[in-house]
């Protein structure tokens, strides 16, 4: 009976010892972002980033500049955005930043948007896109309600911000992205909500979508021998965001941590991972509630 016992004990000591192995690789690694790098003639890679005027995709837009990458900023207020691009560009001289104005919760224009975005982005040396925007949408008030409570323009706003944009932004943009062979990068933006968090149902219903799809989208490409990684990254809880201006902490740290942390998952060959390791510790943790 011990000799039973003791295999047993054997068989799960080997089991956590393989996910600290994956948990400290996953999270040490250095990043391949640098794949993505690359230039056409004298013209630097651009990245597009969504909803990048603030929070998370504020951050990455710093450290993709930081890294060498021309910036092309997206959101719906032009004088947060020209702000930004002024920031931008005296911290990092290097990089091209250029703006695109949209707004995006209005699904009976958002066609007529994307175009639009897609004739700006034509000409240029596009290799990373990243769909950062979500949310909330504007008028959306109180945000943690029954489900019956939502009205119908809660439902197509919040449709609209964090899946309706995403994939017809991706899907006019991927021929693009894959014209040349050349690899190129997609990372999706999700949320720890996609565990099905009440009174938060259609989010954490949306956000699941983005884990689900991208995961989807990945094996797809793989298959079809396409030169585009797709990851999605799941965030808990960050500062430095436009409803959240606290002091950062190991759980919760600022943007800039995070948007770092998130790009050295790039070419972890996972397809959705935590962006940051205390988060993917929670993550962890949450999974064991019933």
């Amino acid at each position: 009976m011990w000799s039973y016992i003791g295999y047993l004990g054997i068989f799960w000591l080997s089991i956590l010892v393989i996910k600290l192995t994956r948990f400290l690789y996953l999270h040490m690694r250095p990043s391949s972002l640098h794949r993505y790098k690359y230039n056409k003639g004298s013209e630097l890679s651009w990245a597009f980033v969504t909803g990048s005027s603030d929070g998370i995709g504020l951050g990455l837009a710093h450290e993709l500049a930081q890294s060498g990458f021309n910036i092309i900023l997206h959101g719906r207020n032009p004088t947060k955005l020209e702000g930004v691009r002024r920031t931008l560009g005296q911290e990092y001289p290097q990089s091209e930043i250029r703006v695109i104005v949209a707004d995006v919760s209005d699904s009976a224009q958002m066609q007529m948007r994307i175009s639009s975005i897609v004739e700006e982005l034509r000409h240029l040396h596009l290799t990373v896109l990243i769909n950062n925007i979500g949310g909330p949408p504007p008028l959306m008030k109180p945000l943690y309600k029954p489900f019956a409570a939502n009205i119908d323009t809660d439902v197509e706003g919040m449709l609209n911000m964090n899946i309706r944009f995403t994939i017809y932004l991706t899907r006019a943009l991927l021929p693009h992205l894959t014209k040349n062979q050349k690899p190129s990068l997609i990372i999706n933006i999700g949320s720890f909500a996609d565990v099905g968090m009440p009174w938060l149902s259609m989010y954490s219903g949306t956000k699941a979508f983005i884990n689900g799809w991208s995961s989807a989208l990945a094996r797809e490409l793989k298959a079809e021998k396409k030169r585009v990684e797709v990851l999605a990254i799941v965030p808990v809880r960050v500062t430095d965001v436009s409803f959240r201006k606290e002091a950062p902490t190991l759980v919760q740290p600022n943007v800039r941590t995070f948007a770092r942390a998130s790009l050295q998952k790039v070419g972890c060959g996972r397809h959705v991972v935590a962006g940051y390791w205390v988060h993917d510790v929670v993550i962890s943790l949450l999974s064991l509630l019933p």
